[in-house]
């Protein structure tokens, strides 16, 4: 809906694919379907669905969204849907992370985010264009064992000229204490942080371009497996589950160097 400045979308989704067994494990109990809504108001995409990711702008355009995401776990066979989710998937439903989803005997669960963002392109000196864009978030999971949130905030900020763009992005994430593996303890309530400069060659505008970055990850959880080596918990979350068998995690500042060629079709 896009009455008159103003931008509304719903969707509702279900547990979907591969993630459900065979159909002679019909669901026992139904939860409720992933509900998503996002409000906004501003002029920085004619399409909110096909995002254009301009370079270059001969006015002020700018936006501003609210959203928030709702569902209830359903029993699927010997299973719930958010329990057996394999990928894209927040820790939050990690069980590796969370101690409370896939403790047995199986409760469904609630999971739920709202959030905020905001983004502003402008024309600037020398035929150049500045972007920002700053949102926060914050989620949280619950069942009859217990509840964890995270909290989030991402900010960055870019020049472009010609085909040629320099930016620079901040993001942080604010965990929950009660994070797990077995019994140990994941992460604290320290933040993780992560700054990254990055530098874009547009070789035909989005459809092909150069990226080369330098992720710093700062306060970063590392878990390390004895005798075998470490992993970046980030990077690598299902490696917390080496914590149950004596690893250990720790903070550290982790720097990244990347060269990316992207293509899109």
């Amino acid at each position: 809906m896009f009455p008159g400045p103003f931008t509304f979308i719903a969707g509702i989704f279900t547990g979907g694919g591969r993630d459900v067994p065979p159909q002679h494990y019909l669901p026992e109990n139904l939860g409720v379907p992933q509900l998503v809504a996002r409000l906004g108001v501003g002029n920085l995409d004619d399409d909110p669905y096909m995002l254009k990711n301009e370079t270059t702008t001969d006015s002020i355009k700018s936006a501003f969204f609210v959203n928030a995401m709702y569902t209830k776990d359903s029993d699927i066979g010997h299973s719930t849907v958010l329990n057996v989710k394999l990928v894209d998937k927040s820790i939050l439903l990690n069980s590796n992370w969370n101690p409370y989803i896939g403790k047995g005997p199986l409760n469904r669960g609630e999971w739920w985010q709202m959030g905020a963002d905001a983004a502003v392109r402008a024309p600037f000196v020398g035929g150049t264009t500045v972007t920002a864009e700053a949102e926060v978030n914050w989620a949280g999971y619950s069942n009859n064992y217990g509840v964890v949130h995270i909290a989030g905030a991402r900010a960055q900020a870019g020049i472009a000229y010609k085909p040629f763009e320099l930016a620079l992005r901040y993001a942080v994430l604010v965990p929950d204490k009660g994070f797990r593996s077995g019994a140990a303890f994941v992460t604290g309530t320290q933040p993780m942080q992560e700054v990254t400069p990055s530098a874009t060659w547009y070789l035909h505008g989005q459809g092909l371009k150069l990226v080369a970055d330098l992720p710093i990850l700062i306060h970063t959880p590392v878990i390390t497996e004895k005798n075998v080596g470490s992993y970046l918990g980030v990077e690598l979350p299902d490696q917390t589950a080496v914590l149950a068998r004596g690893g250990t995690v720790g903070r550290q500042t982790v720097v990244e160097a990347r060269l990316m060629l992207q293509a899109a079709f």
